[in-house]
């Protein structure tokens, strides 16, 4: 049986306009659904409005006042002319935002251009005519003046409301130069020298404190500014020996400890808004520790002349560090590009070494990302590429047993089974356990 059609109630209520509870009232009653947003905005529209007086003007007054009204009709007629296309503006977000602030702050990035145009032009004219005639000290002064130039410049930058791209761009670049201070020093031999240590310790304090400056405490834990410290101080010493190898070490371990446990802490759920400006996005730790490793790994292999062996764990551990930082951010896909291929000169710089444990290690951060992808985007590629680098994993752990103890089971199998397929055999038979886990 079909229902009826639906019945309606005309309901008259007179009440004052002045009631107290009118408005909550009407509220309680869209709520209920026996009004609709049009009823109440035609009741408020008819009964709850009132003109507003106009207050007397004289004649000049009124004029101007009016021409003025039909200015702002004509001004607004047109702001509603250009409504779509300005929406279909917004709709970008970030962009156009960064474009707006860009142009703000042109003219400062220009002056700053300018400035350190000058200042590199005049160095270079200094250094052809009369650089051979400064002393280290001296030569260091240049760099120090340059850097407490822009640590100044980042803090003044940052007290402008209007300049905050600007103050990002001086922050980081004076962090960066931070640990290249530290290289100089060491590199100048300022320690070996009275009033050099003298120069040397005013000048470490000095910047050590930039440091703190520029990474405040709340948006940066004590552990992340305490390392970006030592990466810098990591850079003393290196005149002896195994100062290059354990420094370098050292930095890599640490920071990618100190690195992964922020990460940690961080929520896992939390997607980056890519409604926010690039530049909120990358957190100062994201990119002043990783930079100081990769400064750390330059020195070590090209002016230290460490051998490219011993640093194969080193720059696999700074390849996996890019990696798992960039992970869940489309805008540091670049990042990750890099830490791969840090992580494949790794590989392959362990795999020269004998015993080959550093690509093995390698390996294992390899895997550990593969991982971490499989897990989150559950794609074929990664299955191959865990199967793979597996096989690969366990040929460099055969090699890692010695050749006696390799030598010895070889001879033991070859007296129980024959000769026949030896050694090569023995490889099917240590893959099966692989194979079927697989």
């Amino acid at each position: 049986m079909s229902p009826g059609p639906e019945r309606y109630l005309s309901l008259h209520v007179n009440i004052p306009i002045s009631h107290p509870e009118l408005l909550d009232g009407l509220e309680y009653w869209l709520q209920l659904g026996l009004l609709s947003d049009r009823h109440v905005r035609e009741l408020c529209r008819q009964y709850l409005v009132c003109p507003v007086p106009v207050p007397e003007m004289e004649p000049e007054l009124a004029t101007a006042s009016q021409s003025k009204r039909n200015e702002s009709q004509e001004s607004v007629a047109v702001f509603n002319a250009e409504s779509p296309a300005e929406s279909h503006v917004q709709r970008h977000g970030w962009m156009s935002q960064f474009l707006q602030g860009l142009m703000n702050e042109v003219s400062v990035i220009w002056l700053l251009c300018l400035g350190v145009f000058l200042v590199v032009v005049s160095s270079g004219v200094l250094a052809a005519s009369q650089w051979q005639h400064v002393p280290p000290i001296g030569q260091y002064g240049i760099l120090f003046g340059y850097t407490i130039a822009f640590v100044i410049a980042s803090l003044w930058t940052g007290a402008q409301p209007q300049l905050q791209v600007t103050s990002w761009m001086l922050q980081i670049a004076s962090l960066l130069i931070i640990p290249v201070n530290f290289w100089m020093m060491d590199g100048f031999h300022l320690l070996q020298t009275p009033l050099g240590m003298g120069i040397a310790a005013i000048a470490a304090l000095t910047l050590s404190g930039a440091t703190l400056r520029l990474m405040p405490r709340p948006l940066n834990p004590t552990e992340v500014i305490a390392n970006a410290i030592g990466l810098s101080w990591l850079h003393w010493g290196w005149g002896w020996a195994p100062v290059p190898l354990m420094a370098t070490y050292a930095g890599c371990i640490g920071t990618s400890l100190v690195l992964f446990q922020q990460d940690r802490r961080s929520p896992s759920s939390a997607e980056p808004d890519l409604t926010q400006p690039w530049w909120v996005r990358f957190v100062q730790s994201d990119i002043v520790l990783p930079f100081a490793v990769l400064l750390l790994l330059f020195r070590a292999g090209v002016v230290a002349a460490v051998p490219l062996q011993q640093l194969g764990l080193a720059l696999g551990i700074c390849g996996w560090l890019l990696c798992w930082l960039s992970r869940k951010d489309r805008a540091k896909q670049t990042w990750y590009g890099i830490g791969v291929g840090l992580l494949i000169v790794g590989w392959f710089a362990g795999i020269a070494a004998e015993p080959p444990w550093q690509a093995l290690l390698v390996s294992g951060l390899g895997l550990w990302l593969l991982g971490d992808r499989l897990f989150r985007y559950r794609q074929p590629r990664e299955v191959v590429g865990i199967v793979l680098l597996g096989l690969a994993s366990v040929g460099l752990l055969v090699r890692i047993i010695p050749l006696e103890m390799r030598n010895a089971v070889i001879a033991m199998c070859t007296a129980g089974f024959g000769p026949l397929g030896m050694p090569d055999a023995l490889w099917g038979v240590g893959l099966y356990p692989y194979l079927w886990g697989v």
